[in-house]
């Protein structure tokens, strides 16, 4: 007799029946609530009886599914918070915890395999594996309300130079920065015989070794006059002007990274030809990051007779505002690695040198980069249209980090403090004697740098003079002593020394830069020592107008930002700007 083939349907038109059965509305019974939504009577009625029973075929999972639920939930809030999970972070959790809390399972050493790792994001499709972005820690303190401000202080500098009709005109509106290609791109994955044991690709060129190149894109989706920087002190000019293409600029320098002068040089003989040469309108605005090279008094002379209109974007958000960044490197880079190998193909496996390197990069411009890339990248970063409701906010941690900032600060209110009382509650009695004889330099137990902490703030109680409020008009429960930048402040103190001024009691504990002695419900000593450190938000940038230049007027003081071995600005670093007196 053939076997009954089985029921196919939905686990969400089970999870309906079932929250329809227990409706305390529902007047329909249990066959006629299975019939509706097409689940099996007999298997609506044991879900219901077994409610934390899995929905799936075959045997039961080794995690159950509540704690398997908690790992997903886990994962997607770490996720959310900046701190992403990887296989090999779960699987090292789950074998914790299976070691923790013993149980059969068919694991190497409690830790899951493969097998185990694929059917758990089968079984959860919230969870995926993406590649994640590194953003560096200047850049995850920019919020919303900052990029909202930049629009805002850009909007307002167009008005007031009569900028505005460039901002509604695509095709005088553009964007430069520069990226490095690597000479040597790596093979990936070949193809060689099972089981050989060492397989070798021979370079053909420098592995190290890459160029700058200095891209310029325009909001109407135009490529425009690429600047290549080769690392030379004497450049063979002839040879590499004859593999340049027609409109590209060449330039050079030590390291072969952009520098002040070459950034000069490209606009006066490189940038401001291609405008003249394709009638574009002129002013025109140049968007460009606030590398220190992009931004000097020389530079802004120039800008201002050539009628180009020289704007840095927000600090540190290039990942959010730049279009170069955003829409155009990542195809341009991986239609390198792909052109590089045809060349070497098609040229009997040569490698690419500084001879050849614009022929084949001109290549990968023309089948990487199609118009409607430069546009959306344009578009995704509010430049054209200029629209600060474009962009995509969630990319700014920025918010995320003052929430977390004031729910720590909500946590310890400044009003809060901690009186001697309780502190000596907390510390103990036989930790307070303890103290009592280590002042009087009795014998006491061994320090440590924990204990020494400790018997600071207790030494503090002690030596802080307590004024009287008829003299001082003060509360003479509380106490506030300050020497340059160091400050103590304490409550209620009982038998403190009238002997000692306050300048000498905070020379003693010039170890704390700022000593609050705030108070929580601690439950153990331990909970004295890790006080919350909230981390100091930088200050918001203010711009200021100067000749052909939008910059950013509190950065002065800032550390120039560093370059990496191929010549690129590393987001992470903080910006100088040069600011020209006006």
């Amino acid at each position: 007799m053939p076997k009954t083939p089985k029921v196919q349907y939905r686990k969400e038109n089970l999870q309906n029946a079932i929250k329809a059965v227990q409706d305390a509305d529902n007047k329909l019974s249990t066959r006629q609530i299975a019939e509706n939504y097409g689940v099996p009577r007999t298997s609506l009625r044991y879900y219901i009886e077994n409610p934390g029973h899995k929905t799936s075929l075959g045997p039961s999972p080794v995690l159950t599914v509540s704690e398997e639920s908690q790992l997903e939930e886990w994962i997607i809030i770490s996720a959310r918070k900046g701190f992403p999970r990887n296989k090999e972070d779960i699987l090292d959790t789950v074998q914790k915890f299976l070691v923790e809390n013993p149980r059969p399972n068919l694991f190497t050493n409690n830790r899951p395999g493969d097998g185990w790792w694929k059917a758990f994001l089968k079984r959860h499709p919230r969870l995926t594996i993406r590649t994640s972005e590194g953003v560096s820690k200047a850049s995850s303190y920019v919020s919303e309300k900052d990029i909202r401000g930049w629009f805002a202080e850009i909007s307002d500098y167009a008005k007031e130079k009569d900028l505005t009709p460039i901002l509604n005109d695509p095709n005088r509106i553009f964007n430069a920065d520069e990226t490095n290609f690597q000479i040597c791109v790596k093979t990936g994955q070949v193809l060689a015989e099972k089981g050989a044991k060492n397989v070798y690709n021979i370079e053909q060129s420098q592995a190290k070794e890459s160029i700058t190149v200095l891209f310029t894109f325009s909001a109407a989706g135009q490529v425009c006059c690429p600047f290549v920087i080769y690392p030379y002190q004497r450049m063979p000019i002839k040879k590499i002007s004859d593999s340049v293409p027609d409109g590209w600029g060449i330039g050079k320098s030590d390291s072969g990274w952009m520098t002040t002068e070459t950034f000069y040089e490209f606009i006066a003989n490189v940038f401001h030809p291609y405008l003249v040469s394709n009638n574009v309108k002129l002013p025109v605005i140049l968007f460009v990051d606030g590398h220190k090279t992009h931004l000097n008094f020389h530079l802004s002379q120039l800008c201002t007779h050539l009628q180009i209109e020289l704007i840095a974007l927000y600090p540190n958000a290039t990942r959010i505002l730049q279009p170069a960044d955003v829409a155009a490197f990542r195809p341009l880079k991986m239609g390198w690695k792909k052109t590089v190998r045809k060349w070497q193909n098609e040229n009997n496996n040569q490698g690419v040198t500084k001879l050849n390197f614009a022929t084949v990069l001109n290549e990968t411009v023309i089948t990487s980069l199609r118009p409607e890339i430069l546009v959306n990248g344009f578009k995704a970063c509010g430049l054209y249209p200029f629209n600060p409701d474009a962009i995509d906010y969630n990319k700014c941690l920025g918010d995320k980090n003052e929430n977390v900032t004031s729910q720590k600060n909500k946590m310890i209110p400044d009003s809060a403090m901690l009186s001697y009382a309780k502190f000596k509650e907390i510390i103990g009695t036989t930790l307070s004697n303890d103290f009592e004889n280590r002042s009087q330099n009795l014998p006491c137990q061994k320090s440590n740098e924990h204990l020494n902490k400790l018997f600071q703030i207790w030494q503090a109680y002690h030596d802080v003079e307590v004024m009287s409020t008829t003299k001082e008009g003060i509360d003479s429960s509380v106490v506030t002593s300050q020497k340059g930048d160091k400050a103590v402040q304490v409550v209620d103190f009982p038998n403190v020394s009238p002997q000692r001024n306050e300048e000498e009691c905070v020379a003693e504990i010039n170890d704390f830069s700022e000593l609050a002695l705030k108070t929580r419900d601690f439950k153990e000593i331990e909970g004295a020592l890790s006080l919350d450190i909230t981390s100091t938000v930088p200050e918001k940038s203010k711009f200021e107008s100067t000749p052909s230049v939008v910059t950013v007027k509190s950065t002065l003081e800032l550390s120039s930002p560093q370059r990496n071995e191929q010549g690129c600005v590393e987001e992470d670093s903080e910006l100088v700007f040069q600011i020209p007196d006006t």
